[in-house]
């Protein structure tokens, strides 16, 4: 069932079974297929549930979208952040594949706690990228903020400046900042 961009995310369930991922990441493997055409008007998306049985395609996702900002603030080590990329994914409940039109197009780490939602990680591959999708998951947690009167935190790579001035066209606030990264916060009126 998908959703649209002015409704909740789905509280995040248990993990869907699936494959056990090999060791070695096959690129060509878990490559996605051409971007089809987004819909103009209200982009439908799930959230997937992903696990480490998902890693494949997580690290997929990762090393296409984020290590350009890794490497280029303190080098790339394939085996360390494989390592790493498990070890998160291991019993994690937070980390889901993005879903538009039945196809995975990027990954999304979500948590929400007591007094606050995070939005850890949104990662969409390349041929996807500038079709609404993110713009479409952040307005969905943006009501989720509202209507549950929590902040919403996220934080964003300096180097990412096309990703910064989403988030702040969409309303969000640096609240620190460091040479690599900023923290932005939006919260709901009257907190």
């Amino acid at each position: 069932m998908g959703r649209t961009d002015d409704e909740l995310p789905q509280r995040l369930c248990p993990f869907s079974e699936a494959s056990e991922a090999g060791e070695a990441v096959n690129e060509e493997e878990v490559k996605a297929p051409k971007a089809a055409e987004m819909p103009e008007s209200r982009l439908s998306f799930d959230l997937e549930p992903i696990d480490s049985r998902d890693f494949a395609f997580k690290y997929n996702v990762y090393k296409r979208t984020i290590k350009p900002y890794i490497d280029a603030l303190y080098g790339w080590d394939e085996d360390q952040h494989a390592n790493n990329l498990r070890s998160l994914l291991e019993g994690s409940a937070t980390h889901s594949a993005i879903v538009v039109q039945g196809t995975r197009v990027g990954v999304v780490q979500i948590e929400e706690t007591l007094s606050e939602i995070s939005l850890h990680q949104i990662a969409i591959l390349p041929e996807y990228q500038r079709h609404g999708i993110g713009t479409a998951i952040i307005q969905s947690l943006m009501t989720q903020s509202l209507a549950v009167r929590k902040p919403l935190r996220l934080s964003v790579f300096q180097a990412n400046s096309e990703a910064g001035r989403l988030y702040e066209r969409l309303g969000f606030k640096v609240v620190s900042e460091s040479a690599e990264d900023a923290q932005l916060e939006l919260t709901p009126p009257e907190l």
